[in-house]
């Protein structure tokens, strides 16, 4: 702030926003998935502002996928992490 101003804090118009939040405890189709974030980045890329998941897919032994994104900007990786046994294999 200058000369002794206070700055005003911004105010987000939040009213347009929400979350929704998927969650299978079976292993995914990988193809079946990537045909999903396709069509929803294709139909709702606009209204995307940030997703997250970590993922389990069919074939895939204890790989354990991981992606993130903004807007359409998606990064799909394997983990670092495997699955551990025992673990709940929850794709979410």
């Amino acid at each position: 702030a200058r000369g002794g101003q206070k700055a005003k804090k911004r105010k987000h118009d939040i009213s347009g926003v929400g979350s929704f939040a998927l969650q299978s405890e079976h292993a995914l189709d990988s193809q079946l998935f990537n045909r999903f974030m396709v069509q929803l980045l294709q139909r709702k890329k606009e209204d995307l502002y940030r997703s997250k998941g970590v993922l389990c897919f069919e074939g895939e032994g204890d790989a354990k996928y991981i992606f993130q994104g903004v807007h359409e900007q998606i990064q799909f990786e394997q983990s670092n992490t495997k699955w551990v046994e025992g673990e709940p294999r929850v794709s979410k």
